[in-house]
């Protein structure tokens, strides 16, 4: 059974992380969570046809629903 899109754009953006520090929110850091996740390129393009800039959202978008759920929980 393949794994739900969620799921692959949350490991890619968890691989890119890392090297967001040292190289930004570009392609140097896209390639490398292609890589380090094995994730095949045409996936994960489909996923963030602009490469790092989509991870960018997906993260700021994941710490908006953090907040949202300590909030809830307050």
């Amino acid at each position: 059974m393949s794994k739900p899109v969620g799921d692959t754009k949350e490991k890619l953006l968890d691989a890119a992380l890392p090297h967001v520090v040292f190289d930004g929110w570009s392609d140097v850091t896209f390639d490398a969570a292609i890589t380090e996740t094995g994730t095949p390129e045409g996936l994960a393009r489909g996923l963030c046809p602009r490469g790092a800039v989509d991870l960018a959202v997906a993260y700021h978008q994941r710490g908006d629903v953090l907040m949202l759920e300590r909030l809830a929980s307050e």
